[in-house]
């Protein structure tokens, strides 16, 4: 990580004026790649003093800055500046954060129980084999701005989440370790990141609307069937599981069955929620007019059925 930090002396009666031609400096900053902090501040007490502090990924990400011309024409000169650039290896947090390291993350698999008491994840959660966040940033420009820090930190750590953004103001990331199908520390140091982030813009996480879709298709011949969906939805076949290519849609996937089941529908929806609210969206449901078929398998699954008798199910992590 890189730090730059200093003074910048300037007119005390023209600071003020200083600091507003200097924010978009500051925007296109807090934008660029492999920004972590950027920061122009008046001192409190000497009125004469802009405060500088800057974190970075990287040496490489501080020069690509510089080399954009990033300065804004002011009419206040600078009339002493004793900046200074640091290269840190680590830091380590003094207020239960969490620490930075250029050690590599190691990319072993972390089980879902030992995500949930893993400290820096507020706002996340494992739902379907993934973690994920949703925020509240305050407008939709935010919202782009957030993203292009995320981009940014993703770029700098080498692993890349799946990121969505909806008017009016939410983002929604989603991370995962695909090489090894799974959630892993590489995941949980990416979301300790992109949290750091967002309360740094002040974007409020709302993870308990999480939630994740799948389609299954009863069935006494997956293999007889899975090509016609393959091709009528133009997904791809992956292990038996049909997943849109561009990850936006639901995956479907095939339940076996030893014999048919009359009156009952061969298709139903999975909803896979966070763990913590699974007993509440099954409490909604029956509220509003739906049946509990069975909850043989709670807290893994409750079956449901709307008063039609088409059914879903709710599923988290636990007790799988």
């Amino acid at each position: 990580m890189i730090i730059v930090a200093g003074t910048l002396r300037v007119d005390p009666a023209g600071r003020d004026r200083f600091l507003q031609d200097h924010f978009t400096v500051t925007l296109d900053a807090r934008s660029a790649e492999g920004c972590i902090d950027f920061h122009l501040t008046a001192d409190p007490f000497e009125p004469d003093v802009v405060r500088v502090f800057e974190r970075w990924t990287s040496a490489a990400a501080v020069e690509r800055f510089r080399g954009s011309d990033p300065s804004s024409p002011s009419a206040v000169p600078v009339r002493a500046a004793d900046v200074h650039q640091h290269d840190v290896a680590a830091s380590r947090s003094i207020t239960g954060g969490d620490d930075h390291t250029d050690e590599p993350v190691p990319v072993d698999r972390v089980a879902p129980a030992e995500l949930a008491a893993t400290a820096g994840l507020r706002g996340w959660r494992f739902v379907l084999g993934a973690l994920r966040t949703t925020y509240h940033t305050g407008s939709f420009p935010a919202a782009a701005h957030l993203v292009a820090r995320i981009a940014a930190a993703a770029e700098a750590a080498g692993h890349h989440p799946d990121v969505d953004v909806r008017y009016p103001d939410v983002v929604t990331v989603v991370l995962t370790t695909h090489a090894v199908g799974g959630v892993t520390h590489r995941d949980v140091a990416l979301a300790r990141r992109i949290s750091a982030l967002a309360a740094d813009d002040g974007a409020r996480p709302e993870p308990r609307r999480m939630r994740a879709l799948e389609v299954a298709i009863d069935t006494l011949d997956a293999d007889r069937i899975r090509p016609f969906w393959a091709a009528v939805l133009g997904y791809d076949d992956i292990d038996g599981r049909l997943i849109d290519p561009l990850r936006i849609d639901p995956p479907v996937w095939f339940q076996q069955v030893d014999e048919p089941r009359p009156g009952r529908g061969r298709f139903h929806i999975d909803v896979s929620v966070p763990h913590d609210i699974a007993e509440d969206r099954v409490a909604a449901a029956i509220a509003a007019g739906g049946t509990l078929v069975s909850d043989e398998h709670a807290r893994s699954w409750w079956v449901l059925a709307d008063p039609d008798g088409n059914e879903a199910c709710i599923s988290t992590w636990l007790d799988r």
